[in-house]
C-alpha cells in the first residue's frame, strides 16, 4: 500500500520459464546463469494486471585464486520507498573483488537502474552508484575497512516524493568501520 488515500497494488510474479546455470566450455573458471519469468501488478480498484517479462543474468569469472570478476543484469518490479508506486526497471551491475595479500581485500562495484512506474512506458527514474572498498583484517576477530561511495539519481520532475526526497541528487561518502567477529559455538577438540 502507498500512502492512505492510494488502494493496495497487486503483484503477481510467476517464475516460469527458462533457467540456466552451467560452466562455459572455453573456460572451466567462468560460469554464465540466467533466468526468466513473468511479473504482473495491478491495483485493487479493479484495474487489468499489467503484464512484463521479467528475468536475470549473471557472468562469473575466477581470476587466479583469490580474485572474481561479475556482470550482472535483472529486470523486474521492485518497491522503492520514495517511489509512489512500484517501479519496473532494468538494472546492472559489474564486479571485481580480491585479496592484494593475506590480510587486506579490494572491492570495485558499478551498478546502475533506469525504469518508471509499472504502469508508465517512459524512464522515470535513473540511478548511478560506484563503490570502492578495501577491508583489511587486524586479527582472527577484528577487521577494519574503508568504503569510498559515489551516488546518483535523476526522478521525473512531475512526480510527487517522499517529503525531503529530493527529484535530484549527486553525492560521495567516505565510511571507515571497524568489525568484530565472535564463534557463537565452539567446537571442543578431541584429546
Amino acid at each position: 500500500r502507498y500512502g492512505a488515500e492510494t488502494s493496495p497494488v497487486v503483484n503477481h510474479r510467476l517464475d516460469v520459464g527458462v533457467n540456466f546455470t552451467r560452466t562455459l566450455s572455453f573456460s572451466r573458471r567462468t560460469t554464465l546463469g540466467f533466468g526468466t519469468g513473468t511479473s504482473a501488478a495491478g491495483s485493487s480498484r479493479g484495474e487489468s494486471l499489467r503484464y512484463r517479462a521479467t528475468g536475470t543474468a549473471r557472468l562469473n569469472h575466477e581470476i587466479g585464486r583469490s580474485w572474481g570478476a561479475t556482470l550482472s543484469y535483472n529486470r523486474g518490479l521492485q518497491f522503492i520507498d520514495a517511489w509512489p508506486e512500484p517501479v519496473f526497471s532494468d538494472s546492472g551491475a559489474a564486479s571485481l573483488a580480491g585479496f592484494i595479500n593475506r590480510r587486506a581485500e579490494v572491492e570495485l562495484t558499478a551498478r546502475a537502474l533506469r525504469g518508471g512506474g509499472h504502469a508508465s512506458q517512459r524512464s522515470e527514474i535513473e540511478s548511478y552508484q560506484g563503490v570502492a572498498a578495501l577491508r583489511v583484517a587486524l586479527s582472527r576477530h577484528l577487521g577494519t575497512a574503508l568504503t569510498y561511495s559515489y551516488y546518483q539519481h535523476q526522478f521525473a520532475e512531475g512526480l510527487a516524493l517522499a517529503p525531503g526526497f529530493p527529484h535530484d541528487f549527486n553525492g560521495q561518502s567516505i565510511r571507515a568501520s571497524v568489525s568484530v567477529w565472535v564463534p557463537l559455538l565452539n567446537r571442543s577438540r578431541r584429546p
